[in-house]
C-alpha cells in the first residue's frame, strides 16, 4: 500500500518522534486529548470516561496493551493506543492528533503504526468504539476497511462499534475487504476520535 510519507517534508522528517508513552507524558496526553474533545463540545472527565488517562500503566500496560505518543520536540501532538479484547482481537483507541498538525500525513503514521503493532502482537482483528455524531471520522474508518457491528451497549459518548479483520503475512482478505483497506485510513481529519469509553 502506498504511504503518504511525502506529506512530511524533508525538513520535518526527523522532527517527530513516535514512541511508547512514559509517565512523564501524562500531562501532555491529557492536554492534547481534552483539547481535541473540547473542539466537539465534549468535556473530558478524569473520574469517568477518561479515567484511563490518569494511569496508563494500569489501564494499558498491565493488561497487555500499549499507548503511543507522537512528539514534536517535547510536546505531545498525537496519541494512539491498543488494548487486548476477546478472541484474538484488540481495541484501537485514543487516536488523536492536534489540529495544527493535521494534513501532514501524521494521522496516517499513527494509524499504520498501530496496525503494524497489532499484527506484530498476533491480533487477528481490530475493533473500535466511536460516536454517531463523528460522521467524518466514521466515514474515514469505513474507507480504511472497518465495518459496523452491533454495539453491545452505550458506553460514555460511544454508541457505535466497528471492526476490521487484519490480514496476516501471506493471507488474502475476503473480496472487497482488501480494496477498502487500501483506501486512505483515518489521518489528518478533524474529529478522528476512537475509544473514549472507560475501561
Amino acid at each position: 500500500m502506498r504511504t503518504k510519507s511525502s506529506c512530511i517534508s524533508a525538513n520535518d522528517a526527523g522532527r517527530y518522534v513516535l514512541r511508547q508513552a512514559a509517565p512523564e507524558d501524562t500531562a501532555g496526553i491529557w492536554r492534547l486529548i481534552s483539547s481535541v474533545l473540547l473542539d466537539f463540545g465534549i468535556v473530558a472527565d478524569r473520574r469517568t470516561t477518561d479515567r484511563d488517562l490518569a494511569d496508563l500503566g494500569a489501564h494499558y500496560d498491565a493488561c497487555g496493551g500499549v499507548f503511543f505518543v507522537l512528539l514534536d520536540a517535547r510536546t505531545v501532538i498525537g496519541t494512539v493506543a491498543l488494548r487486548p479484547g476477546p478472541t484474538e482481537a484488540c481495541e484501537l483507541c485514543r487516536m488523536y492528533l492536534a489540529h495544527k498538525y493535521r494534513g501532514r500525513g501524521l494521522g496516517r503514521r499513527l494509524f499504520e503504526h498501530a496496525m503494524t503493532e497489532a499484527r506484530r502482537r498476533g491480533f487477528q482483528e481490530v475493533f473500535l468504539k466511536t460516536a454517531s455524531v463523528l460522521t467524518t471520522a466514521i466515514s474515514l474508518y469505513e474507507r480504511a476497511g472497518f465495518q459496523h457491528v452491533p454495539a453491545p451497549r452505550a458506553c460514555g459518548n460511544c454508541d457505535r462499534m466497528m471492526r476490521m479483520r487484519l490480514a496476516q503475512p501471506g493471507e488474502a482478505l475476503p473480496s472487497g475487504t482488501a480494496a477498502r483497506r487500501t483506501s486512505r485510513p483515518p489521518g489528518g481529519n478533524p474529529g478522528t476520535i476512537s475509544g473514549r469509553c472507560p475501561p
